[in-house]
């Protein structure tokens, strides 16, 4: 079964009432020891893709570690130019691109608050052979975005589908 890009079933709170995804992206992550302590080193990054006309989807980090997730299309042809200048402007150790990346949202209320809501998720893609590249929890807790292969987003977002609205 094939779902459609988003859906609204479940009105409980704390429950999964939706999914968003999209396929096609590229995901630029840079390594730099103690990059949380470096002031400004987010708005140099920035800086990059906005001078190549970039804009950025997600920006999920760490302390030594932030990737980019950007569209394909607004990296036509783009992408070693921006790495080059990425590598010139922060000093990163290291740098890697990894292409064909879906991003997918699950949107629920208070979803952080809910025992188990992460791991039926987590659970439903495990099950369904979906290796999870990316993770991310907004402060918001209202949504979780993960990204996984292309070649595993209909059947990611199947599983997710059936494990919260049957």
């Amino acid at each position: 079964m094939i779902v459609p890009d988003c859906f609204a079933q479940r009105e409980t709170p704390g429950t999964v009432v939706g999914i968003a995804g999209r396929e096609n992206f590229t995901v630029i992550t840079l390594a730099k020891a103690r990059m949380n302590q470096e002031v400004g080193f987010v708005r140099k990054l920035c800086g990059v893709l906005e001078k190549h006309g970039v804009s950025f989807e997600h920006m999920p980090s760490g302390i030594d570690t932030i990737s980019i997730i950007i569209d394909d299309e607004q990296l036509d042809g783009k992408t070693d130019l921006v790495v080059t200048e990425i590598k010139k402007v922060c000093s990163p150790e290291s740098v890697v691109v990894e292409r064909e990346l879906a991003m997918i949202c699950v949107v629920g209320r208070a979803m952080a608050r809910t025992v188990g809501v992460a791991a039926e998720l987590f659970g439903s893609l495990a099950k369904a052979g979906v290796n999870v590249r990316t993770i991310d929890q907004g402060a918001s807790e209202r949504s979780i975005i993960l990204g996984v292969s292309n070649s595993d987003y209909k059947n990611a977002v199947n599983a997710v589908y059936k494990a919260f609205a049957g």
